[in-house]
Order: structure tokens, then sequence, then C-alpha cells
């Protein structure tokens, strides 16, 4: 791929990422390119884009320049595994031997962070971990900022309720910079430390019995830990959110409603409903038209979501679920990382991302008799 040279561009207050290359996730609309979403049958649907995403556009507006798109899960829905995508495969991780998941659903944006040096950054979006994942499998830095903080104006929704976009980087500190381009008018920077924070039990038994297991894994953990106390003057406490939940259940909560559902069952019926009925219907029913009556091919698991959000849920539950997910954000508020003016939150969470059983994309039994 043709790359621009760096001694053209001079960074300004005007253009503070003038000359940085960056890759955008393929959900997202690039003045003059077709999107695809991870599906041949939308792009063969669509037309080049008269204008880009607001996120993109913030990019090019500050001087950087997109080299290009990165592969992402189809439509954004979740598939580590190469045999979970029909039209694109999932790319490679080069971390260890390269056969290590890439997770999803931005991780075309990751991989290529890992992958070329050339590369400065990587635009991609967050919906239930699709950035969170990908970094943490593929070694680079990344984040899911606050819902609403960075505008999705121009780019296929997964679920308008718990989208963001995010920046994926190598470099940290270019991280901060881009950061403050994507969220110009909503972000508000902090000085100070949270002298609080939380890891959850499974994290806290996860270290115990590394230390007998895997001590060379405890010792990274618990290194991890003592670097951030050091740099905090905090302190590290065990966190358990459910029984925190089940000891402050708010009043508003109806009875049976417990935090599993808050957490998991709400995000697959919205990430399934809301992209049915804001992009998926018409999509299909252009397709049709075009193609006989023919539904678009894509991923199973995807389409059957889509069709279950169709027959099986209305806007009646949607409305009840979207008032169950506001009483679980006060709730949360009030209970768990609570605003702070000093310090943003009044703690920071910390969770590993199951680093004992990285999975790979090939599963099958090799053992011969």
């Amino acid at each position: 791929m043709a790359v621009p040279s760096r001694l053209y561009f001079r960074k300004t207050a005007d253009k503070p990422l003038a000359g940085l290359r960056i890759g955008i996730k393929d959900l997202f609309d690039l003045k003059g390119l077709r999107t695809g979403g991870g599906n041949k049958a939308l792009y063969s649907l669509s037309s080049p884009a008269d204008e880009s995403a607001v996120a993109v556009q913030k990019l090019v507006d500050a001087g950087a320049v997109i080299v290009g798109k990165n592969k992402l899960s189809e439509f954004a829905f979740g598939g580590s595994f190469s045999s979970e995508h029909l039209d694109y495969l999932v790319p490679t991780n080069p971390r260890g031997d390269g056969y290590r998941v890439t997770s999803d659903s931005s991780h075309g944006s990751a991989a290529a962070m890992a992958s070329y040096p050339w590369l400065d950054a990587s635009l991609g979006s967050d919906t239930g971990g699709s950035i969170r994942g990908p970094v943490g499998n593929n070694g680079v830095h990344g984040n899911r900022p606050s819902l609403k903080t960075v505008s999705l104006k121009g780019a296929i929704p997964l679920s308008t309720s718990f989208d963001t976009a995010g920046i994926i980087v190598r470099d940290p500190v270019l991280w901060g910079d881009i950061v403050k381009v994507l969220c110009d008018d909503e972000l508000k920077e902090f000085d100070q430390y949270p002298s609080k924070i939380y890891i959850a039990p499974t994290t806290d038994r996860a270290i115990t019995e590394y230390k007998e297991t895997q001590p060379e894994l405890a010792a990274a953990m618990t290194g991890f830990l003592d670097t951030l106390k050091e740099i905090t003057s905090g302190s590290v406490d065990v966190f358990a959110v459910d029984t925190v939940w089940e000891e402050n259940t708010p009043d508003e909560a109806p009875d049976g409603l417990y935090l599993g559902f808050l957490l998991r069952g709400i995000y697959q019926n919205f990430t399934a409903y809301e992209q049915w009925t804001e992009f998926g219907e018409d999509f299909s029913e252009k397709y049709k038209r075009a193609n006989g009556g023919k539904f678009p091919y894509m991923v199973p698991s995807s389409r059957a979501g889509w069709f279950n959000a169709r027959d099986n849920y209305n806007d009646e539950l949607y409305q009840q679920d979207l008032r169950y997910t506001k009483v679980f954000s006060k709730w949360a508020d009030e209970h768990t990382l609570r605003p702070d003016e000093k310090t943003c939150s009044d703690a920071l969470f910390v969770y590993f991302l199951t680093p004992d059983s990285p999975a790979f994309h090939y599963k099958a039994d090799m053992s011969i008799e």
C-alpha cells in the first residue's frame, strides 16, 4: 500500500494530527468509497459515500490521512473465528504464533495496528467489547469512550443505545492526542488520579490460583496492580458488583430483574432489534428488490438475530428494556464508579482478559492414534 511521506506534513494548532496515517473500520463512511460493513451483499448494493462519517471527517480536518479501511465482523456482530464469517476471513493476529484469535468486531483495526509499523492509528467502534477485546488480544491500546461522546453519524449502527467510536493505537500518548480531536467539545481533562482500585472477585481468585499454578502470570498481574497503586497512591479492593446490586437493589427495579439480564440480556435484545429496525430491514428489502426477492447472504447467526427481533420482539418490549436500562444506569452512577469532579471517576476498575486461556483459530483434534 502506498502511504504518504511524513516529510510533507507539519503539525499546527489547527492540524494537530497532520500526516498521521489512519485506517478506519468499514462501518464508517469514507467519502468516495462504498461502505461494506463486512458483507459483500451490502457492498454490492452500496454507492460511494457523498460525505465521510462525522468521526472520520474530524480526523481528516485535523490533518490525518486516511489510508484505507479495516475488516470487521459482519455488521459489527460478534464472531472471533474464521468459520464464523462468510465473506471476509478474520485477519491474522501477529502476536504469538499467529494463530491466536483477534477477537471481534474491530479485529481488522486492532490487527492492523499490531502488524504495520507505518500505520499510526485505526478508528474502531465498541458496543459490547468490540475495541476492548481486539486490543487486548492483539497487544495494542484502545478505548471505549462514554456514550455519545463521539458522533456516530455516517456509521452502520449495531445498537444505537450502546455504540461508541474509539481509536486504536500502539502509542498511548498519540492515543491522547487523537482522543482530544474526536471528543473536542465533550472532553474534560483531569490532573488527579482516583485513590481506589477495584478488581472483581474472579480476578482476585485467579491471582491466588496462579500463584500456585502459573507463578509468572501471577507476578505479572500483581506487578501491574502494585505499579498502579504506586502511581495513584491508592489501594486495591475486591468489588463484587452482583453483591452490591443485591444489597442495594433500586426501588424502581421490578421484582425478578436480575443483574445478568441487565448486563447481557438487554444487550442481546438491543443489538438485534436496533440494527434490524434502523438498518437491516431497509437494507434487506432493497436487496430483495434488486435480486428477485432473495434475502441477502449473511452470517446465519446474525440473520437469526434479525429474524428473532422481527418475529419475537416488539416496540413495547423495547420500551420496557429502555426503562430497565435507565434504572441500571442511575444505580451504577450511585453505587459503582461514581462521578468525581477532581478525578473523573472515584475509582478505577481493573479486569484481565482471560490471560491464561487464549483462543486459537484452529480448534480441531490433531491427535494421531
